[in-house]
């Protein structure tokens, strides 16, 4: 492959495939901005609602909620320069949108029990928490047209005329049932937990209206056994 770039304006480039691209006759102004700021906006709009609650029933029962939704929308709108046409002056350029939607919730509740099985201590934490939300994502461009970057209207100003190129929608959901067992005995400290996990994902194409779905399972648990030293600079188990 064989590549020569002169650093001159208004020289021509040499691929290893023998095609020319020729560079304009006069070099571009680098401190101007070639967009268009009419069109070439972005915003995220940001919203959610956290609770957090948490009951105790009695000195060996607690029972926790925590709830959290959120809708996060975004909006890119850029201009796309691909290059000069082949009469060395003009440059191409695209409109391009982009927004999405992404609405979701998380919720865990959670019990948490105290009990002793004679010198034995035990605090039981069970809990299920679910997480589900939607993510709704497009993407369009216009049509494509030339403009003058050495005039004195250097940017691109037209009416799009936009074309959806990709628009999909994903729902998902995953939920989680856990329980684990802390017990305590003079300086040993034992933990075992398990979980069992479950999720689905539906992906819808809005342009073709079809759809995929994939739904996966898993089971884990661990198991840590520690021993606390009487030593001060010992951390904490907790």
């Amino acid at each position: 492959m064989r590549i020569i770039i002169s650093t001159a304006c208004g020289s021509r480039v040499t691929a290893g495939s023998g095609a020319h691209r020729w560079i304009p006759g006069c070099c571009l102004d680098r401190h101007r901005n070639y967009s268009n700021p009419d069109h070439e906006k972005s915003g995220r709009t940001q919203q959610s609602i956290t609770s957090l609650v948490s009951w105790q029933v009695s000195d060996s029962l607690t029972l926790k909620q925590n709830l959290r939704y959120a809708d996060v929308k975004t909006h890119i709108r850029r201009d796309f320069t691909r290059g000069f046409v082949q009469d060395g002056r003009l440059l191409t350029a695209v409109y391009q949108d982009s927004p999405s939607r992404a609405r979701t919730l998380a919720a865990d509740n959670q019990l948490i029990y105290k009990t002793l099985t004679g010198p034995v201590s035990h605090e039981i934490l069970t809990g299920f928490d679910l997480q589900t939300g939607k993510l709704d994502k497009d993407w369009s461009g216009s049509q494509t047209v030339t403009f003058d970057p050495y005039g004195s209207h250097y940017r691109p100003q037209f009416t799009p005329h936009m074309t959806s190129s990709t628009s999909t929608g994903q729902t998902y959901r995953r939920y989680g049932v856990y329980m684990q067992d802390h017990l305590r005995w003079q300086q040993w400290s034992l933990i075992l937990s398990g979980r069992y996990d479950d999720s689905s994902l539906k992906t819808t194409n809005n342009l073709s209206g079809t759809t995929q779905n994939s739904d996966t399972s898993a089971y884990s648990h661990r198991a840590g056994l520690t021993y606390t030293f009487t030593s001060p600079n010992n951390p904490s188990p907790e």
